[in-house]
């Protein structure tokens, strides 16, 4: 840990973070960065010779193709960004003098597509 520094809470670094997992560096900032995708993670967990979908569930949150390719095939989260985007367009626009309509929290109705990727919680 390092000293604490004005103005910021103290907390762990990255290079901490980094060798309390055994991992470079590197992977900690790829795994912070949303580096790693669905398929390095499942291809990852095959070569360490963990169960996808017996040991550790793996889901993504983007429907696309590459969802149904892998193998197992990935368990997604399907979003209706088209109509997402033309609400966002909107509120940008608001009133028309330049002022946002949106105030609050926007929920979304999502759609989970259960896929060979997951499996049952353990327990």
């Amino acid at each position: 840990m390092r000293p604490e520094e004005p103005n910021q809470t103290p907390g762990a670094t990255i290079g901490d973070v980094a060798a309390l997992a055994g991992v470079s560096i590197k992977t900690v900032s790829r795994v912070v960065n949303r580096k790693p995708n669905a398929r390095d993670v499942t291809n990852g967990a095959k070569l360490l010779g963990v169960d996808v979908s017996g040991q550790l569930s793996i889901a993504g949150c983007d429907d696309i193709s590459l969802a149904r390719q892998l193998c197992p095939t990935l368990t997604t989260i399907r979003q209706p960004l088209s109509s997402m985007a033309e609400h966002a367009a909107m509120v940008l626009i608001g009133d028309g003098q330049g002022v946002a309509s949106l105030q609050g929290t926007e929920v979304v109705q999502a759609m989970i597509k259960i896929r060979e990727s997951t499996g049952p919680a353990p327990g």
